[in-house]
């Protein structure tokens, strides 16, 4: 399993979420106690999408 660092900094209402090791990849939870399932769902995403192909 990998492990990756995630920045929460409050937003306003809301936890912004950063994983640095993974470029682009944010996400955002109304709650702290959330925000771990949030950056997991950002991370599964990423890393199950497959970039397009141009034809």
């Amino acid at each position: 399993m990998t492990s990756y660092r995630v920045i929460a900094r409050r937003a306003g209402e809301w936890w912004a979420l950063e994983v640095p090791d993974l470029p682009g990849v944010f996400s955002q939870a109304k709650r702290l106690d959330k925000a771990d399932e949030a950056a997991r769902e950002a991370i599964a995403v990423t890393s199950t999408s497959k970039p397009r192909t141009s034809r």
